[in-house]
C-alpha cells in the first residue's frame, strides 16, 4: 500500500493461516484442534476432543485435556499432564509429573520427570531431561537439553546440546 502496488484480494469460504513463523504455527495447530479449520482436522480416531492415532501407553493418574492430538506409540507416565491444545507425535515419551501445555512435540522425543513446557515446538529427535523449563521456545531437531535448565522465549539451533 505504501508503494502504491496493486492489492487483491477474494473471499471465501474456507480456512487459511499463513503459517510463517512460531507464534503463527501454534496457532494453526491449535485452530486444527478447535475444529476451526472444519473439516480440516488432526488426523487418527476422536474421542470427544482428543485426536488419537495410535495406542497410548499411560501411567497412573496420567491426565489429558481436550483439545489435544496423539500421534502412535506415546507413552505418558505417572501423573503427566497434558493440557488443552497440545500436539504430541509419534514415538514419544513423556516423563511423571510433566506438564506440557499449548505446546507441539514432534516425533522421536523423549522428556523426562518433572518438566513443564508452554507454548513451545520441539521438533524430531530431542532429549528433554528431567525439570526443564520450556516456555515459548522452540528446539530444534536433534537438539539434547540437560536436566534442570530452563529456556524461555528462545529459539535454539539444529542439534544444540545444552
Amino acid at each position: 500500500l505504501e508503494n502504491s502496488y496493486d492489492l487483491y484480494g477474494f473471499v471465501k469460504n474456507y480456512y487459511w493461516l499463513d503459517c510463517g513463523n512460531s507464534q503463527t504455527y501454534l496457532w494453526a495447530n491449535w485452530d486444527l484442534l478447535r475444529k476451526y479449520s472444519w473439516p480440516i482436522t488432526p488426523n487418527g480416531e476422536e474421542y470427544d476432543g482428543v485426536f488419537v492415532m495410535g495406542i497410548i501407553n499411560s501411567g497412573q493418574n496420567a491426565s489429558i485435556e481436550k483439545p489435544t492430538c496423539f500421534g502412535e506409540n506415546v507413552e505418558l507416565f505417572n501423573r503427566a499432564k497434558i493440557k488443552s491444545l497440545t500436539s504430541v507425535g509419534n514415538r514419544v515419551k513423556i516423563g511423571e509429573d510433566t506438564i506440557i501445555e499449548k505446546s507441539v512435540i514432534w516425533d522421536d522425543v523423549n522428556i523426562g520427570a518433572g518438566c513443564h513446557i508452554d507454548k513451545s515446538i520441539v521438533c524430531n529427535n530431542c532429549h528433554i531431561g528431567d525439570n526443564v523449563v520450556l516456555h515459548n521456545s522452540i528446539v530444534a531437531p536433534n537438539s539434547k537439553i540437560s536436566s534442570d535448565t530452563q529456556i524461555r522465549d528462545e529459539t535454539l539451533e539444529l542439534g544444540t546440546n545444552i
